[in-house]
């Protein structure tokens, strides 16, 4: 039996008039606003359009999850004159939500857009995902809000009378995640924060809950849902809405075409809803850290926004890690709403670093890995672990720029492929009209997108062969700059961009995968807004029949699925995420003690992997290039210029000493030098730099040092 507390409501309210404008259910369905019965059908009509012909995934979750959503939206279409609005909300929603993908997403226009459903407490897991054992605690309690058995450590054991367990996989079956674990976090997430832009309000105005306290015994509580208003703090909505508005930013550039299959500005992979309720727990449950807002108005103020254009600059000039810390020296980073960082110390007395990147989702990736590379200027030797957990990620070209800086070897980008349509053949070319090139002709097109799918619709294959969509030259253009062991931390609200930098660390080897759960959220695509289907062309937008969406409605869509590389090649990461290599199941600890314990087993893994250094001294003059180059533990060295191995070298004692010709070039541009250090056959360290060229070089290379020989 529980024993039933009571909660003091005007105590309640009274600490909730700090975090902005709360309405209580029924005054947030007051606010309501009612499609016409023709924007209804225009709304429907766009949704067919965009799943029947453009979602990439469809092949794939129509018979996995045993579902026909654009037969479902027609049933829906017939239906949607006679049903209350708020129920054609959900029904929309909840279509969309069937094919389990947390980049498909419809969002109702306002006010539902900008309000979260909330109730005044988080709870999070201890012990393995989907694990009977597992058992979930109160961690926060929201704002100033207090009670005297109802506090963060109590033990939630029901939820309106059902087992919390069972009410967790309720939840789950309804939630739009890309695999079980992901169901299993988003729910344990979504039952106590909801965006009303991909999710109805709650039909209960209350929450029986059920929970264990101090003294271990068995209580319950009623706790109201209340609703947060975004869209009254100027700040906050900005920093919630900030995928929308980038990618409308990114539409809206000078001379810009429209997005096209061969040529996407702002190549995104986010997922909106994960991204909107994580700042909104930030806001709701600060606990003596700077709440989001703040965060969003300290990244722009002048000082730290003029230090990040200095580092944007200063990157995109050559400058080295150390020297950025002259533009900023300390830990607090010039991105707040991005990176966090600290050192960590271990039992043994020695120190590791921890950097936790809260989102990839900035629309200037050479600030964005500016900031990673000074941060990583300030990380000890002996290690260093990346935590993208609850990350929903954001710019692709952001995730995979950054893994060069901590990777012994080359990055090869991630790859992609879309649907093998006539409609596909259209965004590849819109001037073409959507009429694949003859056969004898696509072997010889020049445009990548265009002859994929082209191949594809000849030869009927459903996708088109993989393409990566970053800039091989940008992943690789600036090479390694932390030489220490590292990890990367995920777990199953780790999406898109943030599992394609954990699934690129993965395939380059770069270290192991620890995970809070055993994967990432399996949602891997290019995700696109409808809004960058139009304005192709007149024959392109007659063929494919996009009319804007009424009263700001906005629909989100998976539009290329990204495949893997390297010892996964060709695997595709929706659903199947990124496996951790090792997993970590979160302790009380971990909950109530900023991550204790994962922290204790990050130091445990870093000081069982080996670490390597690499040191380059480079000058190049009219006697040749001159290198001086020390490491360990390595045993061969290759010099590379201008992409062309220029010599490789054994390495037996440090340091080496060589001097090198120079070929000669046709033009007086800079010198792009690669020294790549191995170890047993495999590359374990690189240097990069590009050094002014000399008005002549020798023609024969000259090395010496005693240790080295000339291949």
């Amino acid at each position: 039996m529980y024993e039933r507390q009571d909660l003091d409501l005007a105590a309640l309210d009274a600490a909730l008039v700090s975090l902005g404008q709360i309405l209580t259910v029924e005054e947030a369905e007051a606010m309501a606003a009612t499609m016409t019965p023709d924007e209804r059908l225009q709304t429907i009509d766009q949704a067919i359009r965009v799943i029947a012909d453009l979602y990439v995934h469809l092949p794939m979750k129509r018979p996995r999850y045993a579902v026909d959503p654009v037969a479902t939206l027609r049933l829906l279409r017939r239906e949607s004159p006679v049903l209350p609005d708020d129920i054609f909300q959900s029904r929309l929603i909840a279509i969309l939500d069937s094919l389990r993908d947390v980049h498909l997403a419809y969002t109702p226009p306002a006010p539902y857009d900008a309000l979260v459903a909330f109730l005044p407490f988080l709870m999070e897991r201890t012990g393995r995902s989907l694990d009977p054992a597992a058992r979930f605690y109160v961690t926060r309690l929201v704002a100033e809000f207090a009670h005297p058995t109802f506090r963060p450590g109590v033990e939630i054991i029901s939820w309106d009378g059902t087992p919390i367990q069972r009410a967790l996989g309720q939840m789950a079956d309804v939630e739009g995640g890309n695999n079980h674990y992901s169901r299993a976090a988003l729910a344990l997430q979504f039952m106590t924060v909801r965006w009303l832009g991909s999710n109805r309000l709650p039909d209960a105005r209350w929450v029986a809950v059920g929970y264990r306290g101090e003294d271990g015994r068995a209580y319950e509580i009623r706790m109201p849902w209340r609703v947060l208003n975004i869209d009254a703090d100027a700040g906050f909505m900005f920093g919630s809405q900030a995928v929308w508005m980038l990618e409308d930013m990114a539409a809206k550039v000078e001379d810009e075409a429209p997005v096209v299959l061969r040529r996407a500005p702002g190549i995104r992979s986010v997922s909106l809803r994960s991204q909107v309720e994580t700042k909104t727990r930030r806001r709701l449950f600060r606990t003596g850290v700077t709440r989001d807002t703040d965060l969003i108005y300290a990244e722009d103020a002048p000082a730290r926004r003029e230090n990040r254009q200095k580092l944007g600059r200063a990157i995109a000039e050559g400058t080295k890690g150390a020297d950025l810390l002259a533009i900023a020296p300390d830990l607090t980073s010039t991105l707040p709403r991005h990176f966090e960082a600290e050192i960590i110390a271990s039992d043994d007395g020695r120190s590791y670093g921890y950097i936790g990147i809260r989102s990839f989702e900035h629309q200037d990736w050479l600030e964005f890995a500016a900031e990673f590379r000074r941060l990583l200027a300030l990380m000890p030797a002996s290690g260093l672990a990346i935590d993208v957990r609850g990350n929903p990620g954001g710019v692709i070209q952001c995730a995979e720029g950054i893994l060069q800086f901590i990777s012994p070897c080359r990055i090869q980008p991630l790859k992609f492929q879309c649907l093998g349509t006539e409609i596909s053949r259209l965004l590849a070319d819109p001037a073409g009209g959507g009429v694949a090139a003859p056969i004898e002709e696509v072997v010889t097109a020049e445009d990548g997108w265009v002859r994929a799918v082209d191949i594809a619709m000849a030869t009927g294959a459903i996708y088109s062969h993989s393409i990566a969509l970053s800039d091989a030259d940008h992943t690789n253009v600036f090479g390694q700059e932390y030489y220490g062991p590292c990890a990367v931390v995920i777990d199953a609200t780790s999406f898109s961009s943030a599992e394609m930098f954990a699934a690129g660390f993965q395939d380059h080897g770069i270290g192991p995968v620890i995970g809070a759960d055993p994967t990432t959220g399996g949602a891997g695509a290019n995700c696109w807004t409808f809004d960058q289907l139009t304005g192709l062309g007149p024959a392109a937008d007659a063929l494919l029949g996009i009319l804007p969406l009424p009263s700001g409605a906005r629909i989100r869509f998976s539009a290329r699925r990204c495949v893997r590389i390297g010892p996964s090649d060709g695997v595709p990461l929706e659903e199947l995420g990124v496996s951790a290599d090792l997993i970590h199941d979160p302790t009380p600890r971990d909950l109530l003690d900023n991550n204790a314990d994962l922290k204790a087993m990050i130091c445990t893994t870093l000081a069982g992997l080996q670490a390597t250094s690499l040191d380059v001294t480079a000058q190049a003059d009219a006697q040749g290039l001159h290198l001086c180059i020390s490491g360990a533990p390595i045993d061969r060295v290759d010099v590379i210029i201008d992409g062309r191995i220029l010599a490789s070298l054994d390495y037996a004692a440090a340091p080496l000493s060589v001097t090198l010709a120079l070929p000669s070039a046709p033009s007086a541009g800079p010198v792009a030098m690669r020294v790549e250090a191995y170890r047993r056959g495999h590359v374990v360290a690189n240097h990069c730099a590009l050094l002014r060229r000399p008005p002549a070089s020798p023609c024969e290379s000259e090395v010496s040092g005693a240790q080295a020989q000339n291949a």
